[in-house]
């Protein structure tokens, strides 16, 4: 889950289940203001930090 409205509710959801809930904390790009380019800049930021702990996350261990 990525903020901490969706992480209880994913608690509350998954609670009577075998499953572990992932909490990744990220900032609302939409929050952020400036040019076009600074906007774009703060998508691309939260995309690729997803895209690196859903990589990691998923990669077999050593």
């Amino acid at each position: 889950s990525l903020s901490p409205e969706a992480h209880h509710k994913a608690l509350e959801f998954t609670r009577t289940l075998a499953v572990d809930v992932v909490y990744w904390p990220t900032i609302d790009p939409t929050a952020v203001q400036g040019s076009r380019e600074q906007m774009l800049d703060a998508y691309r930021s939260v995309r690729d930090g997803l895209k690196k702990r859903i990589v990691t996350l998923l990669s077999p261990s050593v």
